[in-house]
């Protein structure tokens, strides 16, 4: 994808208004938020470019200044004596799981990430063949 759209008076405005939102992010966002077009699947041709770009800048921004105040936060918890978030988990008693729900262990093998959750493999691939299964009973009732 290209950005013909993308003329040097609006690369100048955006700049601009990136270093108005946050003179230390600014340009950081600008080069997210132009990095996230390029690499979208869809190719976008909006019909006001530079609304367009100002929204997807200043979401860009307000995600690295977020970021930035969790990472701030974190350290200044830390310098006060307060323990990281998974160490009061611990202390609670929240201990992570070594099995899943049907008691098979979670191993290198038998460990799969579904998004950002893992599961276990021999669950998924069951209930993917109960799912299966239940698919050609259905279709063969059709038939």
């Amino acid at each position: 994808m290209t950005l013909d759209w993308l003329t040097p008076e609006l690369d100048k405005d955006l700049r601009e208004y990136c270093a108005y939102l946050s003179p230390d992010d600014g340009e950081d966002g600008y080069h997210d938020a132009i990095v996230n077009l390029l690499t979208q699947k869809a190719v976008v041709e909006p019909i006001r470019p530079q609304a367009y770009l100002r929204v997807a800048v200043k979401c860009a921004v307000y995600k690295i200044w977020r970021h930035r105040k969790a990472e701030d936060s974190q350290v200044e918890a830390y310098a006060r004596g307060d323990a990281p978030d998974h160490v009061k988990n611990l202390k609670h008693g929240r201990l992570p799981h070594t099995h899943c729900r049907r008691g098979h262990e979670f191993t290198v093998d038998n460990t799969r990430m579904v998004g950002t959750q893992r599961t276990c493999q021999t669950c998924f691939l069951e209930r993917r063949r109960n799912y299966q299964r239940q698919y050609r009973a259905k279709q063969k009732k059709g038939i």
